[in-house]
């Protein structure tokens, strides 16, 4: 079924727009009335929302499996390559408290629409890098332009509520999305990288990252009064077309009552300590997978993206499955089965050289994905939505933290024992499940203690 939507796109106050300001408003008026076809079940935006990270998934999985050895061929050694991924996190790491503070601006459609459209020209340029350290500049790039993360999320929940389909459900299908379309690229990236040169890849995936963001400039921008409360309840249409009578706060002070509000939650402190948990055992070990499989293994460029397309193959079906579960048996209990996929996932990189065998760990390496939606769909469900942007930049910030430290930490490990990170990782994700539990089971219980400090 085709739909029309008419909606205009934010236009800043004050006389004497400009020509330049007009063009581009009337840009965007034409974008928000392109006729969208509705996916069964999701309205106009949210189907809008699945096509564009279809398309984002078709570019980042030309490159993002062979990122490290991409940085290898450039001369850089194991600790380097965690260093240039250490240096990104950082740099996303910084920003992502801010964004909080920048996500209470408003004009998130547009918001979403600068940050994957500065990540995709920042990725593109990675096809002049001669050295490793050349990469750098647009790596700083793609991890700055998360300071709109935030209002990116906020948006996303926005979307959810007002087309009634539920946040969990509209993370999990565009995830899906994703990924499905990086189980078809990876191998495609693969291909070219053997024949062409590791960076003629990047060029193909400005292409596609580029009709990603131009489908994302297709959203309706969902600046009018919210049809629905802090706990994604619809509001009663006239309470919520009536206007509003009291001062509206800075932004500032807005982003610090809800970063103050949040952190005097235990349940939310709990939340932060279990991602960072998680998100440490993630980051000892994923980036060297690559570079274990050529090394140890012998595997080419091919290969490793076949079994890149085998973990997005593992990522669209786990996604949903996990969602199942969540469903059906509660949070605590999809986080165990992301968990220990994830961990059978390093335990079948040390086991066998096969690449069938690394192809089923791959699949299971999917549940990583699941992980992050579950957790993020727990934010959701409980905080108030006016605190999801909030919310959000701390998860990132703590997931962040965890990005800076142990990247190059697993370069460490990894100089002395190609294993080592990987047997790491399992240590780590199995002492994360205490603090798994402690979350979620004492948030079922409605007794959260404060074990984590502020």
């Amino acid at each position: 079924m085709w739909v029309m939507g008419l909606a205009r796109p934010p236009v800043l106050p004050g006389p004497g727009r400009g020509a330049l300001r007009t063009w581009v408003t009337r840009i965007g008026d034409g974008m928000e009335a392109v006729p969208m076809m509705r996916m069964p079940g999701l309205g106009r935006d949210s189907s809008v929302l699945v096509y564009a990270w279809f398309l984002w998934g078709l570019g980042t999985g030309l490159w993002a499996y062979t990122w490290p050895v991409f940085l290898s061929g450039l001369g850089a050694d194991s600790v380097e390559v965690g260093a240039v991924i250490g240096i990104g996190s950082l740099i996303a790491t910084l920003v992502y408290l801010p964004g909080g503070f920048v996500a209470q601006y408003g004009y998130h459609k547009w918001q979403t629409v600068v940050l994957h459209g500065l990540h995709t020209v920042a990725t593109g340029t990675f096809v002049m890098a001669t050295s490793w350290w050349h990469v750098v500049p647009g790596v700083f790039v793609q991890n700055f332009v998360a300071l709109l993360a935030p209002a990116v999320n906020s948006f996303l929940t926005r979307i959810a509520d007002e087309e009634r389909i539920g946040v969990a459900r509209l993370y999990s299908v565009i995830g899906s999305a994703q990924f499905v379309a990086m189980t078809v690229s990876p191998p495609v990236g693969g291909w070219v990288a053997r024949e062409f040169g590791d960076g003629a890849v990047f060029p193909l995936a400005l292409i596609g990252c580029g009709l990603s963001v131009t489908m994302m400039a297709m959203l309706r921008s969902h600046t009018g009064p919210s049809r629905v409360d802090d706990t994604g309840a619809p509001l009663d249409p006239a309470a919520s077309a009536a206007p509003s009578t009291t001062t509206r706060p800075s932004a500032f002070s807005q982003g610090w009552d809800v970063y103050r509000s949040l952190l005097a939650m235990p349940v939310i402190r709990m939340l932060l300590a279990t991602s960072l948990a998680i998100h440490a055992s993630i980051h000892l070990a994923v980036q060297f997978a690559p570079l274990f499989l050529r090394e140890e293994y012998g595997f080419d460029s091919a290969a490793i993206g076949w079994t890149g397309s085998a973990a997005s193959a593992g990522a669209a079906l786990l996604v949903l499955l996990i969602e199942r579960v969540r469903r059906r048996r509660g949070l605590l209990v999809a986080m165990y089965v992301a968990c220990a996929l994830t961990a059978a996932h390093y335990v079948l990189i040390l086991s066998s050289p096969l690449l069938a065998v690394q192809l089923v760990g791959y699949a299971g390496r999917g549940a990583m994905a699941a992980l992050g939606t579950l957790i993020t769909v727990a934010l959701t469900d409980w905080c108030p939505r006016s605190q999801v942007a909030g919310g959000v930049a701390l998860l990132a910030t703590a997931a962040g933290v965890a990005a800076i430290i142990f990247p190059p930490l697993g370069g460490w490990l990894y100089s002395i024992d190609p294993r080592a990170p990987f047997a790491m990782a399992v240590v780590v994700i199995g002492g994360a499940q205490f603090l798994v539990w402690r979350t979620f089971r004492a948030r079922r219980e409605d007794a959260i203690p404060s074990v984590v400090a502020v």
